[in-house]
């Protein structure tokens, strides 16, 4: 994903998407080496440590790889709905409760706003608190809690991604077809880069 949002600054793809950007908002090349190297110990190191402390520690162990595949239209609508409020409702606490309070703004928030302007890769542009209780738990702590079939939630972990992927991407599609049709996230875009930008308010949907 991020080669593709890369690709589009490099060769001037579809920048009739791309949402205003000033000087001060454009990220350097040391900040966008920082923020790999930041992706790498995270997706390596903080979110396998953070999934294994949760399985093994807080719900006691993995979920049954026999357990049977709900495949009604209905029980996988009310999962995604669940997990989705889940989430809102966790990043939204955490992500006002860290702008709140000056100290862990100052120590542990301030790192992802360095991005003034956002761009994908600033998704993963995070102290490793923030990463874990921003970002980990609320997305998976649904399924992790009501032992989702692994299948149904890596579904879910796939749409979660891309949502926040797209939100710092720094392109907003809201006239497209995919667009109109629900399947990108087009008015997060507008959201999350207004709370970057200005850096006020937009604390979650």
């Amino acid at each position: 994903m991020f080669s593709f949002f890369t690709l589009c600054d490099v060769q001037g793809w579809l920048q009739r998407h791309k949402l205003p950007r000033t000087k001060r908002m454009l990220p350097t090349a040391k900040q966008i080496r920082g923020t790999i190297v930041d992706a790498l110990v995270n997706q390596v190191v903080v979110y396998p440590a953070a999934m294994y402390l949760a399985y093994f520690h807080l719900v006691g162990g993995l979920p049954d790889a026999h357990a049977p595949l709900a495949t009604s239209f209905i029980e996988l609508w009310k999962t995604f709905i669940f997990a989705e409020t889940f989430n809102e409702v966790g990043f939204y606490i955490i992500h006002r409760a860290v702008h709140e309070s000056s100290f862990l703004y100052k120590h542990v928030h301030k790192k992802h706003h360095n991005y003034v302007g956002t761009i994908m890769i600033a998704a993963e542009h995070a102290h490793p608190i923030e990463s874990v209780f921003a970002n980990v738990l609320p997305t998976v702590g649904y399924c992790l809690f009501m032992r989702v079939h692994c299948l149904v939630f890596l579904v879910w972990l796939a749409w979660r991604s891309w949502e926040t992927f797209e939100a710092h991407s720094g392109y907003c599609y809201k006239d497209t077809f995919l667009s109109r049709i629900g399947m990108l996230h087009a008015h997060r875009c507008e959201f999350h880069d207004y709370h970057h930008t200005v850096n006020i308010g937009n604390f979650g949907t």
